[in-house]
C-alpha cells in the first residue's frame, strides 16, 4: 500500500470531514474523539498539513465553546496560532517571494482575539445562542437554508467550511447557533434559486447584528 504525504493528507481530511458531520448532528463526543486522536497524531509525528492543522483546532475550539469553556478554547487556539506562525515564517525564509499569510492564520488570529476579549470582558462568562426562523413573507418556512454569522474579518470572502457559526434550517425553517462569542456579526443566508425566486430579503446585505 502507498503511504505518501498526499495519502496521509487525504486520510486526515476524511477524518476531519467526519468530525464536522458529527458536530453538525450534535454528536460532539464522537467528533471530539476523532479530532483529539487526529490532532495528537499530527503533533506526535510533527506533521503539518497546511490549513488542515488549523481547521482541526478551530473545530475543537467550537466544541469547547459550546460548553462555555472559553479559557480552554483560547489556550488551544493560541498554541496552534504560534505553531502555524512559526511554520509559515520558516517557509517564508525559504521562499521569500511567497505571498501574504494564509487565510487559516488570519482565522486563528481573529478567533484568538475574540476569545481573549470575551474572557477579559465583564459579564462575558457565558456565550450566546442565536436562533430564529427563516420564512417567506407569506409565512411559508424555508427548509435547508444556510444561516451564517460572520465577523468583519471573514466578511470580505466567500464562506469557508470551517467558519464556526453556520447551520442549516430544519423542516420548520428553524435554526439555532450555539456558542456565539460577544461581538458584531453580519447575518448571511445561503439560499437556492428556487427558494428566492420572486422573493426578496427585506434588509440591507451589509447590516450588522
Amino acid at each position: 500500500l502507498r503511504n505518501t504525504k498526499a495519502d496521509q493528507i487525504e486520510l486526515a481530511q476524511f477524518k476531519y470531514d467526519r468530525a464536522m458531520i458529527f458536530v453538525s448532528q450534535g454528536e460532539e463526543e464522537q467528533a471530539e474523539q476523532i479530532l483529539t486522536e487526529l490532532g495528537d497524531s499530527l503533533l506526535k509525528e510533527n506533521k503539518y498539513f497546511g490549513d488542515l492543522n488549523g481547521q482541526i483546532v478551530l473545530l475543537q475550539a467550537k466544541i469547547l465553546l459550546n460548553r462555555n469553556e472559553l479559557k480552554a478554547a483560547y489556550k488551544l487556539v493560541e498554541a496552534e496560532f504560534v505553531r502555524s506562525t512559526e511554520h509559515w515564517n520558516n517557509k517564508k525564509e525559504m521562499s521569500p517571494d511567497m505571498g501574504g499569510r494564509p487565510s487559516i492564520l488570519e482565522q486563528l488570529a481573529a478567533t484568538k482575539k475574540q476569545l481573549h476579549d470575551s474572557i477579559n470582558a465583564t459579564g462575558a462568562d457565558k456565550l450566546s445562542v442565536y436562533s430564529g426562523t427563516i420564512m417567506r413573507s407569506d409565512g411559508v418556512p424555508l427548509i435547508n437554508v444556510g444561516v451564517f454569522l460572520r465577523t468583519a474579518q471573514d466578511s470580505n470572502h466567500s464562506v469557508l467550511d470551517n467558519e464556526p457559526y453556520q447551520v442549516v434550517t430544519d423542516a420548520n425553517g428553524r435554526f439555532m447557533i450555539t456558542g456565539v462569542l460577544p461581538g458584531s456579526y453580519q447575518l448571511v443566508l445561503g439560499l437556492e434559486y428556487e427558494q428566492i425566486s420572486g422573493w426578496a430579503w427585506p434588509i440591507k446585505y451589509n447590516e450588522w447584528i
